[in-house]
């Protein structure tokens, strides 16, 4: 028994009948033809609303004459709660006239009772549509629930979805709506001008694009990046891809996506211009050491032969050029390694607001009275740690250049600011690091510049000034000490409406200090001691050779280490001192000295460098506080550090 009860299809039913009797003979007839009811029977209204409302019934079989009970008012009120549950008559009172009227209000079916042998199929039936009906009604909400999904995503993507006419040069016959959102233009504007969108490519990318989409009817697809102009004048690269679908003969159809790639061109150009910048720096680097080392011989051997003329020779005002062009030459070298940031830095605690204030008179002369200074400051603003005067070139480079670029008058205006650059602002600048940073900010009203200019504003010589009117490297020197100082630096400009430059430098903790610079004066410039020159570049060695003996040292000279090496171990008397250059050939300056201290224990060092190498000098020479002399030097400036450096305790 429990084995064909299990077999039974479970079913819920509730019988509206104020018969007991007969309720069970229908419960009787359904266990007899294989189902396993599950009833209850009811006789009143407010039974029929609470159970309708709470149970949860398969079907209804309600008797039609009930006492106080009409039989279609039964019908009227299970439609209205329980809308779509099967509904049938078992009434004894029924003819044919009624029993049609209860059909064709909702009845699902109806029979005599002592005749329901049929009821149980007739249930099976009912209990099948509904579950038909069931799965229908869950298809179409899982396909509706897809097609809202799908329109969500086609609304939302980044990319145009559509299809063109292969066979009809290439016509949209279908785009997704999101094409509004991202060009501005309804998908109408494309269907109802068939040339409207080759109108918009970029003129120079036109023939190109035309001719790589007429290669989808032999290869079957095609990809292609090209500039499109959007609805509000802006032009903007598309990444273009699709493939060729052959419904017949006659009619050849594409279907393709159209993906915004802007921002990604975007970082790309700006990795490009980071490389490129990157590459002229290191030869910016490169000359201005070579460049050094030739200004040092060509300043000390003019020194040489001045000091071997008459003041009333003529010769002598050509040898006061010669050390005025070494001059001017030694200030381009300069900024050469402040773009290449290869120039060593004297970084403090500082308040960039204090700068700019102490720096106003000056700028208000710089940029003339038709011009207005305007200066907001944050009076919270954070610390940074930076070399103050190479602060203060940045400040004055970008006060010329925004005057330069007002001849007419204008206004200049200087703010600062704390901010936070974020992950959002790191994804349109891969290169910064996310944290705190104070902001400088350099404004001015002037002519503005177009974006070609833009990205090539801070290379070396690169300037849109008249001949003779800018040497190119103000913004190159502002470039390359933010670099060096681990900030950043950006540009906005506008043709006709100004331009903003704008410079983020690390916030730092440090607390400020007021360090007292005092100025070492040696006693003398001459002296009798021994000194090693070691230069492996052969002018510079050769002229402080000579100006050291002219000062009365005794001088050996090396080329590179090997030969100093040599030198000291066979020389019997005490070295007193080293000139060395940093970098040279098999060993470098600081390891020459380490490996000629145990020899000549009672050896001063002074080291020479035409620029900073990051890998030696900070971290062999500045980091540990040694004496260090910056090509080019004159002759004078050679000799007061020697003395300075021998007058030292050691």
């Amino acid at each position: 028994m429990g084995s064909e009860n299990k077999k039974k299809k479970n079913i819920h039913v509730l019988i509206i009948d104020d018969s007991e009797e007969d309720a069970v003979s229908i419960v009787e007839e359904l266990r007899r033809n294989n189902f396993h009811p599950i009833y209850k029977r009811i006789d009143n209204s407010m039974s029929l609303i609470a159970e309708l409302s709470q149970g949860n019934w398969d079907i209804v079989l309600s008797d039609y004459a009930i006492p106080q009970f009409k039989g279609m008012d039964i019908l009227c009120a299970v439609k209205e709660i329980r809308q779509g549950i099967p509904f049938i008559f078992v009434s004894r009172t029924m003819d044919e006239v009624t029993a049609g009227a209860a059909m064709r209000a909702g009845a699902h079916d109806f029979f005599a009772k002592g005749n329901i042998v049929r009821l149980p199929m007739a249930i099976e039936r009912e209990i099948s549509e509904v579950e038909q009906h069931q799965m229908w009604k869950n298809a179409e909400n899982k396909l509706h629930l897809i097609e809202e999904r799908q329109n969500l995503l086609l609304k939302t993507a980044p990319m145009v979805l559509y299809t063109a006419h292969a066979s009809v040069s290439f016509v949209r016959s279908w785009l997704s709506d999101n094409v509004q959102r991202i060009t501005g233009f309804t998908a109408f504007a494309f269907y109802n001008d068939p040339d409207f969108w080759a109108s918009r490519l970029h003129p120079e990318d036109k023939n190109h694009v035309l001719d790589t989409f007429q290669t989808v009817l032999v290869n079957g697809s095609f990809s292609v990046e090209y500039r499109w102009q959007c609805a509000d004048g802006s032009w903007r690269w598309f990444l273009d891809q699709a493939v060729l679908i052959r419904e017949n003969e006659n009619r050849l159809e594409m279907v393709g996506s159209w993906l915004d790639i802007s921002e990604q061109k975007k970082l790309e150009s700006q990795f490009r211009q980071s490389q490129k910048m990157e590459a002229v720096g290191r030869l910016a680097a490169g000359v201005a050491h070579d460049f050094n080392n030739l200004l040092t011989a060509i300043s000390g051997y003019a020194e040489l032969a001045e000091r071997g003329v008459e003041d009333s020779d003529p010769v002598n005002e050509d040898i006061k050029e010669v050390r005025n062009c070494v001059t001017r030459a030694a200030s381009l070298t300069r900024q050469l390694l402040a773009f290449s940031r290869k120039q060593v830095l004297m970084p403090e605690v500082l308040n960039l607001n204090n700068i700019i204030k102490d720096m106003q008179n000056m700028a208000r002369r710089i940029i003339g009275e038709d011009i207005e200074l305007i200066s907001h400051y944050d009076t919270d603003l954070g610390k940074i740690k930076a070399d103050s005067g190479q602060i203060e070139q940045v400040i004055m480079n970008l006060i010329v250049n925004a005057r330069d670029a007002m001849p007419r008058g204008g206004k200049l205006v200087l703010q600062t600011a704390n901010v936070v650059l974020d992950k959002k602002f790191q994804q349109l600048h891969p290169e910064v690091r996310v944290g705190s940073y104070v902001m400088l900010e350099v404004i001015d009203t002037g002519e503005g510049m177009t974006e070609e200019t833009c990205s090539r504003l801070f290379e070396p010589f690169f300037t849109t000034k008249p001949l003779g009117k800018g040497s190119g490297l103000g913004l190159a020197t502002v470039y390359g000490i933010i670099k060096q100082s681990e900030g950043y630096i950006y540009v906005e400009s506008v043709l006709g409406k100004g331009s903003s430059f704008r410079i983020f430098l690390p916030l730092t903790m440090d607390a400020e200090r007021n360090v007292e610079r005092k100025e070492i004066l040696p006693e003398a410039s001459r002296g009798t001691e021994t000194i090693l020159v070691v230069e492996d570049e052969n002018s510079v060695r050769d002229m402080a050779r000579r100006i050291l003996m002219k000062n009365g040292y005794d001088v050996l000279e090396a080329k590179n280490a090997g030969e100093a090496l040599l030198i000291c171990e066979n020389h019997q008397k005490p070295i007193q001192f080293m000139l060395s250059d940093v970098v040279m050939p098999q060993l470098s300056g600081p390891d020459l000295a380490k490996r000629l201290a145990p020899l000549h224990p009672e050896m001063k060092v002074l080291y020479m460098t035409g620029y900073s190498e990051p890998d030696v000098l900070k971290s062999e020479v500045i980091n540990k506080g040694k004496p260090i002399i910056y090509k080019p030097f004159t002759p004078e400036d050679l000799t007061k550090k020697i003395r300075e450096v021998l007058q030292q305790e050691k």
